[in-house]
Formats: C-alpha cells, sequence, structure tokens
C-alpha cells in the first residue's frame, strides 16, 4: 500500500511538472508575441483540456511586469536557470524577457506548488448543493450558483462567480480559507459565513466566528479591510468595504434549509428573491406594489405554494402562463 501511495505521489509531481513546463513555453511565446494561427489554437486547446491549465499559464504571465525590473545579477541567474532547463522544443523568436518570464513563472509556481486544478461545482436555478471537500470543510451552494474551488500547499480558496455559498470551515491556522468574488476576499479565521455575489457588490455575512473582509486584491494589513463577527454583514466592492445591519445568525441561514424569511420587508424585494429559485421568471412592477410590506416564511422549494401565501398576505394576483409567472396588485 505504501509502494503505491508513493508511485502515486511521483505521478502527481511528474503531471505537475509537464503542465508547469508547456505553460512555460506558452508564456514565452504569447509573451514574444510570436505564435503562428495554428500554435494560437494549439494554445487555447491546451488551456481548455483541463481546468488547471489556464489557471497556470495566466499566474505565468501576470509576470511580465516584474521580470521587465530585474536586474543584471538577476538576469544572470534566469540565464544559468534557462541553459540547465532548456526545452527540446524550440520557442520562435523569444525574446530574452519572455524566457525570463517563463522562468520566473516556473520558479514561482516551484515555491507554491498547484495541487489540484481547480475544481468547479454549479447549481441549476431552484437547486441547492452541498459539497464535502477534502480538508473537511463543508460548502452549500445556494440556488444558480457557480463557485471554483482549488486547494494547494499553502491556500484553500473558493473563487465566487455567481450566486451565494455559505462555508463551514474546518480550522488550520496553516492554510488559510479564503472566498474571493470580483470585488475582493473573506477569509476566515476559524468559522462560518455566508457570502452572496450581486450586481452591485458581494455581501459577506458571518454566523460564526470571525472574518477578515478586504476589497479587491488588498491584503488583509490593509486599512480599509473590516473583521467581521457573528451575526455581522458587510458590504464588498473593489474600492471599499462598508458595514450592512445585523443579522440574526439563526435568520441568515434558512436558505440552507430551504426558507425565505421576511420580517416587515418590501413584496417586491420578496418576490425578486423568490424569483431566483423559480423555473420561471417572475414578473411584476414594483411601481404598482410600492408600500406593501409583507411579513412570513415562505417555501423556496415550492415556488407555486409561495406565491400563493405571498399573494394572500399582500393582496395580489398571481396569473400563470407556461413561460413565465405574472404578479399584479388586486
Amino acid at each position: 500500500m505504501l509502494c503505491l501511495r508513493r508511485c502515486r505521489l511521483m505521478a502527481d509531481a511528474s503531471d505537475k511538472q509537464a503542465v508547469i513546463a508547456q505553460a512555460a513555453e506558452w508564456a514565452a511565446m504569447i509573451d514574444a508575441d510570436d505564435m503562428s494561427e495554428n500554435e494560437r489554437a494549439e494554445c487555447e486547446a491546451w488551456c481548455a483540456a483541463e481546468p488547471g491549465h489556464r489557471e497556470v499559464l495566466e499566474r505565468m504571465l501576470r509576470f511580465h511586469d516584474r521580470v521587465n525590473q530585474v536586474g543584471a545579477v538577476e538576469k544572470t541567474a534566469l540565464r544559468k536557470v534557462l541553459d540547465q532547463r532548456a526545452t527540446a522544443r524550440r520557442v520562435g523568436g523569444a525574446t530574452f524577457l519572455a524566457l525570463c518570464l517563463a522562468v520566473s513563472g516556473w520558479l514561482l509556481l516551484r515555491q507554491h506548488p498547484i495541487d489540484a486544478p481547480a475544481i468547479v461545482y454549479h447549481t441549476e436555478r431552484g437547486e441547492q448543493r452541498v459539497v464535502e471537500l477534502d480538508d473537511g470543510s463543508r460548502l452549500t451552494i445556494d440556488t444558480d450558483g457557480l463557485i471554483d474551488v482549488t486547494m494547494t500547499t499553502d491556500r484553500r480558496q473558493v473563487h465566487l462567480r455567481k450566486g451565494q455559498v455559505f462555508a463551514e470551515v474546518r480550522k488550520d491556522a496553516s492554510l488559510p480559507f479564503v472566498i474571493t468574488t470580483q470585488d475582493g476576499s473573506a477569509t476566515a479565521l476559524g468559522t462560518a459565513f455566508a457570502v452572496r455575489q450581486t450586481e452591485a457588490a458581494s455581501v459577506v455575512t458571518v454566523t460564526q466566528s470571525r472574518v477578515r473582509v478586504c476589497p479587491g486584491g488588498a491584503p488583509q494589513t490593509d486599512t480599509r479591510c473590516l473583521t467581521l463577527s457573528p451575526g455581522q454583514r458587510a458590504s464588498m466592492t473593489p474600492e471599499a468595504v462598508s458595514r450592512l445591519p445585523d443579522i440574526d445568525p439563526e435568520l441568515a441561514l434558512l436558505w440552507t434549509e430551504g426558507w425565505l424569511e421576511a420580517d416587515d420587508q418590501d413584496v417586491a424585494a420578496v418576490l425578486s428573491e423568490l424569483g431566483r429559485y423559480s423555473a420561471r421568471p417572475i414578473r411584476f412592477d414594483a411601481e404598482q406594489l410600492a408600500g406593501r410590506r409583507v411579513t412570513g416564511s415562505y417555501p423556496l422549494t415550492d415556488i407555486d405554494r409561495a406565491l400563493e401565501g405571498l399573494a394572500r398576505t399582500a393582496n395580489l394576483d398571481v396569473r400563470k402562463a407556461d413561460n413565465d409567472i405574472v404578479i399584479v396588485p388586486r
């Protein structure tokens, strides 16, 4: 058994090195602008072959600006590495800068190896999904959601591209657990918390322990970052993090149990939320419903029943068709 495990580890390491080597060649050719149409097609096919390929290539290409600034001593060192690790494949008319780029990317990836390619999880409209990660953490993905999960030797990262995710994090001080969005990052300090991506911003809600929320790509030491405690929420944009009104942690998690709780809430807002779970679009005129507010619990797994209850409470008509549901005031 031990021998088999070692063989697998050696095979995995060999595969990673092959990915890094191939990405280095593509990076050099792209940076030197020395690719034929066929080579561009080959590169795109290689990126599409495995989820982790494009990530490795993009990480290498991000070294362009850094390599531009290296001095003579660094360039000499890079030349030596190039001589030692020259590949059999000819790299067109790549400039020395492009070769430095490839080697710099290779060196970084040796320091921070890719332990596994990003794994993509998604949910359909009206679906919720629970994912158990290898480290023991647990993710609940809300309706119409999309996330990428990357586990490396020094970081556990979930990138939320769409929807909402709730994370129950297994504590490990040596492996930070981070949820990122287009607006910034939320780093667990041993905790359970939810992150939701909206058109305007990302919303972070903490239900246990603490979370450090930072805008854009800011480090945790940035003065714009905020540390949230249970029941606290924040809105995150690429420029800033702003506190939102506190919420009961139990109410914040009702969606994971299939319920929407409205407490003196605007009817249009409730309809918008129910629409996220409905197979058919829910259409309404927010101006016609202005001033109508409701309090109640609505099942997210039975939208028809939820709308019937809402209609009784808010005095609405629900008109169902094959392609949509129209809500009008009585």
